[in-house]
């Protein structure tokens, strides 16, 4: 997995490339004043992450991945929001 840093105006002249990049599973780090302080992540990146903090959400998940079916990600996270 790589992850590439731009600043916040490189992201906004290069939004659509941040988002293709993110998309394939790469991390993008977004800086304001050489702090780094927004992640673009694709989603199934991101229901990993919360998943492994939180057994019911994999589960959820998993479901959902198991059988190709959408769920709302407010009744995914629902434990989280």
């Amino acid at each position: 997995m790589d992850v590439k840093t731009i600043s916040t105006s490189g992201a906004r002249a290069n939004f659509s490339q941040a988002l293709k990049m993110a998309e394939k599973g790469e991390i993008v780090l977004i800086q304001r004043g050489n702090k780094p302080n927004i992640a673009l992540v694709n989603a199934e990146l991101l229901e990993d992450y919360l998943a492994s903090v939180n057994q019911r959400i994999i589960e959820k998940v998993n479901r959902a991945r198991s059988e190709k079916e959408f769920i709302p990600a407010a009744e995914v996270f629902s434990d989280l929001l």
